[in-house]
């Protein structure tokens, strides 16, 4: 094609190249008019050619994100429709429609994307009577939730839109008691409900995730108190895994509203970190990384450091994390050492730490290979030691670490030769002398300053 658009526009230059001269070249005043319309008839097409071709050129340089583009057409996506299993796609691409919503989101996305690039996008005609009357009736649907026996269908279908409509999040934002409504539904739902709760759960989240204003208002409602039925919730039975999920998500909405001191420690004030802990301490993966995020955030606040550490959050740290198998092989993740780290300005915290924590914390110093948990882990053990520079304990745990590392050492070379053994054993003592000089050194500079 733009080969083609090359040898025309040629084609028509040569052409009114031939024509100019030969008008050139007739005398003054007897110029032949046709000659003349045809040269302006020429000159005309020569530039509609050239703006066809600048036009395809830009075209192809221009690369639509691929997120707006159709799966099925590979168009440009007009009225984008989700479902959860099936993903997004084009409405006018679907021969069944069932269970898709309008992304609302996206087609904001793809409509501010072509008016930048000057691109027109037809109006989408395809959003239906019925899903504008369920847009406009959020308080029905709320009704619907805490009544009717498709509650946990109608629950899903709002938990849905709410995750991917900002017009939905903006008139709940926008209504007197929509908020107050759904945390009223929460605190009705029967305990062993797990679907329900976990769906209302995660409308909360979403909601505080996006909009300050209406974080607010879940964390000022009082009868029932939002915060503290969360908290219940956190407390729920280790099985069915369904009540685990339940338990993960309203770990998940503590989080979404730790966004300010003033937040944190009124959850801080509703004791959140015995069934944190708990949930931590019960292994599952998922609910474990939302749990030990919402303590972390929590302990940013200094007034609910001494909650967390009496409620067992340093012991959590070593024995779910320093003490397990991930550890050992070197898996290990930032969050137990940084939430140690944070907790190691608190005197409390360090008394709790030197009795067990360093027997964990001093092999990863020198075996783990992720630079940042190394000084996280140096930071801990000089804080450690400026409380307690002659700490008994402290001298106790070097030296059973010490001990354990030449068992360990012995074991894995016992095929071996004396000489590499030995080059072994005084690797171990050189480094153990070398963590106690380290620590020493630091306390004394500390001490100093």
């Amino acid at each position: 094609m733009a080969n083609d658009e090359t040898t025309a526009a040629d084609d028509l230059m040569s052409m009114l190249v031939e024509l100019l001269q030969r008008l050139e070249a007739e005398a003054e005043g007897s110029v032949n008019m046709e000659d003349m319309e045809t040269a302006r008839q020429l000159m005309h097409s020569f530039m509609e050619l050239k703006l066809k071709k600048a036009a395809n050129n830009s075209d192809q340089d221009m690369v639509v994100p691929v997120e707006f583009i159709c799966p099925a057409t590979k168009k440009l996506m007009v009225d984008p429709v989700t479902n959860s299993s099936s993903g997004t796609y084009d409405r006018a691409s679907l021969k069944e429609q069932v269970n898709f919503i309008p992304n609302r989101l996206l087609r904001n996305m793809i409509e501010n994307w072509c008016k930048e690039h000057s691109i027109h996008l037809p109006e989408s005609s395809n959003y239906n009577e019925e899903e504008e009357e369920e847009d406009d009736d959020l308080l029905h649907m709320l009704e619907k939730i805490s009544s009717t026996s498709d509650q946990k269908d109608y629950a899903k279908k709002l938990r849905q839109s709410i995750e991917v409509k900002p017009s939905i999040r903006a008139k709940f934002a926008e209504s007197d008691d929509a908020v107050e409504k759904l945390v009223n539904v929460l605190s009705q739902i029967d305990p062993q409900h797990y679907g329900l709760k976990e769906d209302i759960i995660a409308m909360i989240t979403s909601l505080c995730f996006h909009d300050d204003g209406i974080k607010s208002r879940v964390v000022a409602t009082t009868s029932p108190s939002a915060i503290q039925l969360l908290i219940s919730a956190l407390s729920g039975p280790r099985m069915p895994y369904a009540s685990v999920r339940v338990r993960a998500g309203a770990a998940a909405a503590l989080s979404s509203i730790c966004t300010n001191d003033l937040f944190k420690e009124q959850i801080g004030q509703l004791e959140p970190f015995e069934p944190l802990v708990r949930l931590v301490n019960e292994g599952v993966d998922f609910a474990v990384e939302e749990a030990v995020i919402a303590i972390h955030k929590l302990c940013s606040v200094e007034s609910n450091k001494v909650k967390a550490i009496t409620d067992g959050v340093v012991e959590m740290c070593v024995t779910s994390f320093l003490g397990a198998e991930m550890f050992k092989h070197k898996t290990i993740g930032n969050e137990p050492i940084d939430l140690l780290l944070l907790l190691s300005t608190n005197e409390l915290a360090v008394d709790r730490m030197v009795v067990d924590a360093v027997l964990y914390l001093l092999p990863l110093l020198y075996n783990h290979q992720n630079p940042l948990i190394k000084k996280n882990i140096e930071l801990i053990l000089n804080r450690i030691c400026l409380r307690y520079p002659d700490s008994h304990n402290l001298k106790e745990n070097l030296a059973t670490w010490q001990q354990e590392i030449e068992e360990k050492v012995k074991n894995d070379m016992q095929n071996s030769t004396g000489g590499q053994l030995q080059g072994h054993d005084e690797w171990v003592n050189e480094t153990t002398e070398d963590v106690i000089e380290r620590l020493s050194r630091a306390s004394a500079a500390r001490r100093h300053d």
